[in-house]
């Protein structure tokens, strides 16, 4: 993760363009993928946190509030894509 930090630090400092290409492509798109398995992660831990919740009595609408979310239909969705 702190390379992507890093990256996008980089970023925001030469501005979105780039301004003579002071960051890379590469460590571009080697952050983006480093991004997207952090994301994989973050799935695969959601949903064990969920199912050990769930198990522990908690019910949907106490982790929909958890996860910051409004209903617990929205919880019962997110715990069903990570599925």
């Amino acid at each position: 993760m702190d390379s992507v930090r890093a990256v996008l630090s980089a970023v925001r400092e030469a501005g979105v363009g780039g301004v003579g290409g002071e960051v890379p492509l590469e460590d571009v798109r080697a952050a983006l993928t480093q991004l997207a398995r952090v994301r994989e992660d973050v799935d695969v831990w959601e949903l064990a946190l969920i199912e050990a919740a769930q198990a522990r009595g908690a019910s949907l609408s106490g982790i929909a509030a958890d996860l910051g979310m409004t209903t617990r239909q929205s919880a019962e969705s997110r715990k069903l894509s990570h599925a």
